[in-house]
């Protein structure tokens, strides 16, 4: 979990983690989403990533909304099938580019534009290491495009 340094006078709290959870566990799915419900109440967050969640993301948000004094929106991904998230529905967001390993949004905090990229890398045990600085490269490549055409100076960046 990660709260940022304040911009201008608030705070996002995030809680990103890989549950490592595949779809077909379904004792899993149901110990993680109460898991989750009691860490996001607990700790009053904002911004939920999670990678290799292989639960519904949109029950997920569903129980959260009932519980909370916070509401939540799914983050819009189209093309992302390692990462999902929720976002706390005070912070307007702006999708701005996702693909298969990295969702990358952007949203405001306080005056200041805010944009969050999260990459779930390829993992050593599978890729070569040139395979994996490959995707962070371009990863780290896609967050430059944006800066620069959202004129925005503020990142934060992810890596599962």
């Amino acid at each position: 979990m990660c709260t940022p340094r304040p911009l201008r006078g608030e705070n996002i709290n995030i809680l990103f983690w890989n549950t490592n959870i595949p779809n077909a566990d379904k004792e899993k799915t149901v110990n993680i989403n109460e898991s989750l419900v009691e860490i996001v109440l607990e700790n009053n967050i904002d911004f939920i990533s999670l990678a290799e969640y292989g639960a519904d993301i949109q029950r997920l948000c569903n129980k959260l909304n009932s519980v909370s004094k916070k509401q939540y929106n799914l983050i819009p991904i189209s093309k992302c099938d390692r990462i999902v998230g929720l976002l706390n529905t005070y912070y307007p967001v702006t999708y701005l580019n996702d693909e298969t390993r990295y969702i990358i949004i952007k949203t405001v905090i306080g005056s200041k534009e805010l944009i969050i990229a999260t990459i779930h890398n390829i993992s050593k045990l599978r890729y070569e290491d040139e395979d994996a600085r490959l995707s962070l490269h371009e990863f780290h490549e896609d967050i430059i495009k944006y800066e620069i055409k959202s004129n925005c100076n503020h990142t934060l960046a992810i890596k599962y």
